[in-house]
């Protein structure tokens, strides 16, 4: 994508043929030189430079980093009108294994204003802890000129990691593609899975519900809406990875200002996403009809009778229950009467609340707008009520406040653990 000044950003779109544990060559790279043009020879004079993010913790459980390229405005502008640039992306393990990737920029449809910008191009990409040796070159299709760089790049472990083995068996390397809400959110085209084992003793339903709705003080606004999802689906999809052994497990997406069920499915092992991404987009949990509107001050009794449907479903099973609920905090319309979720005689039952706080942690789409400092400016929304707890009291939930990945990580842990002693 770009931005019409200062330093125009590229996001990569581009995909490679294939992923896998034994690399991903991709094709564009076929056609040209790629590895002789770093045995050394002539090279173009072309101002530009190649660097690579530190890796960190995504949402996704995966460490993530991104490759950025800035070229010069004005050696753009002396090159457009013919032609295309070519950005190639390589990264090489110490077992010889490739990942490639590649992008272009049109020269021929470039304007005269791009003299006074620099164009800076950003690829975002999973990695698993390793050494790697990561090649970067720019080629002008016009006057076949390239230009390299080459570079070391260590990729470390998390210390006392939780969930030690989850990278096992992952790709060493996969690009993230750009893309919109709300695949952005999901990555469908990341076909890998999280190697994460758990087992309980008895039969188990597991029931996960994502609440889709902001607090009313933030509703409306895209921006947190956007933000919320970007955390909660991807947590979604990590619990949904899981390989459960003894453990049926039963997701829903709830609108509470909607009134509706957005979402569900029963005994999953892999989310549908097409169909998900469609019931996501048929509904948007900031924006309220005038059905919805006039039934306001019922938003926090639809979200008690869905949670107790299930805990009365699971208790009718004869199975232990596990119930996950994920949600930002959530304060409902001013005045609305509250009536909390009565207990469930079921001495089976576990509640888990993990709620994420308003400031949260970076997406891998968002990795690619930070600022010089790894950060990306946030507004501070002020310490918000929540009342869903309140409503989950009489059955005991265990409460948990996440901000960060790294946080969430341990979270899931320690629930695997006590579903394990179950």
């Amino acid at each position: 994508m770009f931005r019409p000044a200062g330093i125009l950003i590229l996001g990569a779109v581009a995909a490679s043929a294939a992923f896998g544990q034994q690399g991903a060559l991709d094709p564009a790279f076929a056609a040209l030189p790629f590895h002789e043009w770093f045995q050394g020879g002539a090279q173009a004079r072309i101002h530009w430079s190649a660097r690579i993010s530190q890796p960190v913790l995504s949402v996704h459980q995966r460490l993530v980093a991104r490759v950025e390229f800035t070229i010069d405005g004005a050696e753009l502008a002396k090159r457009r009108g013919k032609g295309s640039l070519l950005l190639l992306v390589e990264f090489e393990d110490q077992q010889g294994r490739r990942w490639q990737d590649h992008d272009s920029l049109d020269l021929e449809r470039m304007t005269e204003g791009v003299k006074g910008n620099d164009i800076q191009y950003l690829q975002t990409f999973f990695a698993t802890p390793g050494d790697y040796k990561a090649s970067f070159a720019i080629y002008d299709s016009a006057t076949e000129e390239h230009s390299v760089i080459r570079r070391n790049f260590h990729v470390g472990g998390l210390h006392d990691d939780p969930l030690a083995g989850a990278w096992e068996n992952l790709p060493a390397i996969e690009f993230v593609r750009s893309a919109p809400t709300p695949d952005s959110w999901y990555l469908p085209f990341i076909r890998s899975r999280l190697e994460i084992k758990a087992a309980a003793k008895e039969p188990v339903t597991l029931d996960v519900v994502v609440n889709l709705t902001p607090s009313e003080r933030l509703e409306g606004s895209a921006r947190v809406q956007n933000r919320n999802l970007a955390v909660l689906i991807p947590a979604l999809k990590v619990i949904s990875q899981i390989q459960w052994s003894n453990v049926s497990v039963n997701v829903s997406l709830l609108d509470l200002a909607g009134h509706k069920v957005v979402y569900e499915q029963s005994d999953v092992k892999r989310i549908n996403w097409r169909t998900a991404r469609t019931s996501l987009g048929q509904t948007n949990p900031g924006l309220i009809d005038v059905k919805a509107l006039g039934e306001r001050d019922h938003e926090a009794d639809f979200f008690v009778g869905s949670i107790r449907k299930k805990a009365e479903d699971a208790e009718s099973a004869h199975k232990s229950h596990v119930l996950i609920v994920l949600s930002s905090p959530v304060g409902f319309e001013p005045g609305q009467e509250l009536h909390p979720m009565e207990a469930i005689p079921h001495a089976g039952l576990k509640t888990y609340y993990i709620r994420y706080q308003p400031l949260l942690p970076l997406t891998a789409a968002e990795l690619g707008r930070m600022d010089s400092r790894r950060r990306m400016p946030q507004r501070d929304y002020g310490p918000l009520v929540d009342q869903l707890e309140p409503l989950l009291k009489p059955i005991e939930p265990k409460l948990f406040d996440v901000e960060t990945p790294e946080q969430f990580r341990k979270v899931l842990a320690g629930i695997l653990v006590d579903i394990g002693k179950m």
